[in-house]
């Protein structure tokens, strides 16, 4: 499936096309999917610790198969204002 998120990598380089500048400033990260890899910029070590975080609880959820409502929930903790 297309969808579907296998594991989450908490740091990754930055794309070598990027300036040094910003490639310093910002953080990264990846899922891991069936079409590769998806790589994610975040603008602070905080924030892309709250998304790793989360994904690793909603996989460690999915795993032990816990009830949609408790997934539900475990998202709405990865909203970012």
């Amino acid at each position: 499936m297309s969808g579907i998120v296998y594991g989450v990598y908490d740091e990754i380089p930055a794309r070598l096309g990027q300036e040094e500048g910003d490639a310093e400033e910002r953080c990264h990260f990846g899922l891991e999917t069936a079409q590769g890899l998806l790589e994610f910029g975040c603008e602070s070590k905080i924030n892309k610790q709250k998304w790793v975080d989360g994904v690793q609880n909603l996989l460690r959820q999915v795993k032990a198969g816990s009830d949609a409502n408790s997934v539900e929930q475990s998202m709405e903790l990865l909203m970012i204002n």
